[in-house]
C-alpha cells in the first residue's frame, strides 16, 4: 500500500485522533494523505512551537501519542525547543517531517531552509528523541515506523520520522505481524529482583517456621 495510506492506518490503529501541524512545501503530499483519513482531525496553527506544545498537551491529556507534522528546515528546526521539553519531561510526541526527494538529494544542491548538511535536521532530533529515523526504503518503511513508535512509547519520549516527499506515494511492504497487530503498546516488564519486597522468601522474626 502507499506509504501515506499506511501511516494513516497505523496512526488510527494506535489510537491517534488528532494531528497538529503546519503545511509546507516538502510536506504537502503527506498532509494531503493525512487529511484523507476520516478518523484523523488535522489541527493547523500559525507557529511551529505552538504545534509542538499542542501535540505535547494532547499526549498528556489523552495518554496517547501526540503527533506533530511540519515541513523540512524552517518547520522542523523551529519546533526543536518544544520537542526538547517533551523529551526532558518524558512525553511521547511523534514528529513527522517532510524531506527532500531522491533527485534533490542526488543533485547535492542546497535545499530550501537546509542547515549545514541535508542530514542535519535528523541529527539534531537524535539529541531530543528516543529514536530518529529517515524513511527512504519502501521495503523497510513500515517496520521502521513501527520500531520508532514502540521505542518512543517504551521510553516515554519523542520520536522523529523524516519522510521524503517522493516516498509518500511509494508502495511499501507491510509485514503480516504489523497487519495482525492489535495496536497495543506496552511498557517493558520491571526487573522483579528490584521490585520484590525485602521480606519476600524470608521468614518474619516473629514467625515460627512450620515443620515438614
Amino acid at each position: 500500500m502507499p506509504l501515506g495510506d499506511f501511516l494513516v492506518a497505523y496512526l488510527k490503529k494506535i489510537g491517534v485522533t488528532h494531528v497538529f501541524g503546519i503545511p509546507g512545501d516538502l510536506v504537502l503530499r503527506l498532509f494531503a494523505r493525512l487529511a484523507r483519513g476520516p478518523d484523523l482531525r488535522i489541527v493547523t496553527l500559525s507557529h511551529e512551537p505552538g504545534i509542538g506544545f499542542a501535540a505535547d498537551g494532547y499526549a498528556r491529556a489523552t495518554g496517547r501519542i501526540g503527533v506533530a507534522c511540519v515541513t523540512y528546515g524552517a518547520g522542523g528546526h523551529n519546533m526543536v525547543n518544544a520537542v526538547a521539553g517533551s523529551f526532558s519531561e518524558r512525553v511521547p510526541v511523534l514528529v513527522l517531517s517532510g524531506g527532500p526527494g531522491d533527485e534533490e538529494r542526488r543533485l547535492g544542491t542546497l535545499i530550501h531552509h537546509q542547515a549545514k548538511e541535508v542530514e542535519s535536521q535528523r541529527r539534531i532530533y537524535e539529541e531530543v528523541s528516543a529514536a530518529a529515523r529517515l524513511i527512504d526504503d519502501p521495503n523497510a518503511a513500515a517496520e521502521t515506523i513501527h520500531d520508532v513508535v514502540r521505542t518512543m512509547w517504551r521510553e516515554q519520549r519523542p520520536g522523529y520520522l523524516e519522510i521524503h516527499r517522493d516516498m509518500v506515494e511509494r508502495r511499501v511492504r507491510v509485514p503480516r505481524e504489523i497487519i495482525e497487530w492489535d495496536g497495543s503498546l506496552h511498557f517493558p516488564r520491571s526487573d522483579e529482583r528490584k521490585t520484590a519486597s525485602p521480606r519476600t522468601n524470608k521468614t518474619s522474626a516473629t514467625e515460627t517456621p512450620t515443620a515438614t
